[in-house]
């Protein structure tokens, strides 16, 4: 196996076997590099084999590792890096660098991740003969606060990109839900839920260590915040409910690990509120969830989700929990809630929070990974 570069562009060159499934997606930071870091070695592990195509402006550190460990067990890997950001120029060298993949590989499924993989994949390629195109939104994203053109826009859009999709691969319960009430056809439709392996417990460090590799005192008060800087994540909300709730003495330390195109706006509204002695913009940090254990709380504000994976590692870990109440948040009763979107509610729960402790770690739901894999593979085939 050799490795080439053409116009930024690393392809990994094996021999021409046909994939069974070839991964795709823009999306290579947070979630969704988290969904792809998880499923993809069990997948190889099931018999699959698998291919990458990523192109992204907004990749992290655990990205380049995922796609130098894919590379070297033998997967076929693409990465066209993104500098300028996704112009129409851009966009169409990815869609012939996609459109060589495919011809490459032959796919028999092709599945696409998140908004801008599922535009491309179905609206600006055809699939070779044979080719199954499975999509997984990993949040449909029509809901309330957007433009009132995404809101009209996007679901009939969706409608009919649906006649070029096989199949929708879901993420979590709410989204399948969504789907329905968009009117997708049902035989379309498949349940894959977000899960963590049953040995991720296992693989975290103490807290002694996770507080020394992030430089946070021992006997610091310190909260998590795990996403992305966007919008959909609901940090406006957050920091608006800081600035109304009187915090304990010592006050908490507030941790917000994620990159996003709203770390600007965020600062200046911290500044404008006189929170920033409190909050720690750390950016993104390599392998995280291994270090859930150095927080003594989290709180995951968002708008809207598919199924968080940093809301199940929190959980899993054993964090005390503050988030918003949407459907897909409502996956265990042993953490507090807010109504979404409002700083009063969240700032009425926070001093909850505080006197909320560390409990045993659990998988909940009942759902693993290796479940996870299974409902994948009724989709794939």
């Amino acid at each position: 196996m050799s490795a080439r570069f053409c116009g930024g562009l690393m392809m990994t060159n094996t021999d021409d076997e046909r994939l069974d499934v070839l991964q795709v997606t823009e999306a290579c930071s947070a979630g969704v590099r988290r969904h792809l870091e998880l499923i993809l070695p069990v997948l190889a592990e099931r018999g699959l084999r698998c291919g990458l195509f990523a192109f992204s402006g907004r990749s992290d550190a655990d990205f380049v590792v995922l796609r130098e460990r894919l590379v070297s067990s033998g997967c076929p890997v693409e990465w066209l890096e993104l500098h300028g950001g996704l112009s129409p120029a851009a966009f169409w060298r990815v869609r012939l660098c996609l459109r060589g993949m495919l011809r490459q590989f032959r796919p028999r499924c092709l599945h696409l991740h998140a908004g801008w993989a599922g535009l491309l994949g179905r609206m600006l390629l055809s699939a070779p003969a044979g080719t199954r195109v499975l999509y997984s939104p990993h949040a449909f994203g029509f809901h309330d606060g957007q433009p009132l053109w995404r809101k009209a826009l996007m679901p009939h859009l969706e409608k009919i990109l649906a006649r070029k999709t096989d199949g929708y691969i879901l993420v979590g319960r709410e989204e399948l839900a969504e789907a329905k009430q968009l009117g997708l056809p049902d035989k379309k439709l498949f349940l894959a839920e977000n899960s963590l392996p049953e040995d991720f417990a296992q693989q975290l460090l103490t807290r002694e260590v996770a507080r020394r590799e992030l430089g946070i005192a021992s006997l610091e008060h310190a909260v998590l915040v795990p996403c992305r800087l966007a919008w959909q994540k609901g940090l406006d909300v957050l920091l608006y409910a800081l600035a109304k709730c009187p915090l304990p003495v010592p006050a908490p330390v507030f941790y917000l690990c994620g990159e996003g195109p709203e770390k600007s706006a965020l600062q200046a509204l911290a500044g404008e509120l006189g929170l920033l002695p409190r909050l720690r913009f750390c950016g993104t940090i390599p392998a995280l969830w291994r270090k859930l254990p150095a927080f003594d709380q989290a709180i995951l504000p968002s708008r809207y989700e598919g199924r968080s994976y940093a809301l199940l590692e929190c959980l899993a870990a054993g964090l005390p929990v503050l988030v918003s109440d949407i459907p897909a948040n409502r996956i265990s009763d042993q953490m507090l809630t807010f109504h979404a979107g409002e700083s009063d509610s969240l700032a009425a729960r926070l001093s909850q929070l505080w006197t909320q402790k560390p409990r045993s770690t659990e998988i909940f739901n009942g759902t693993t990974l290796s479940n996870q894999i299974d409902q994948l593979l009724q989709a794939y085939f």
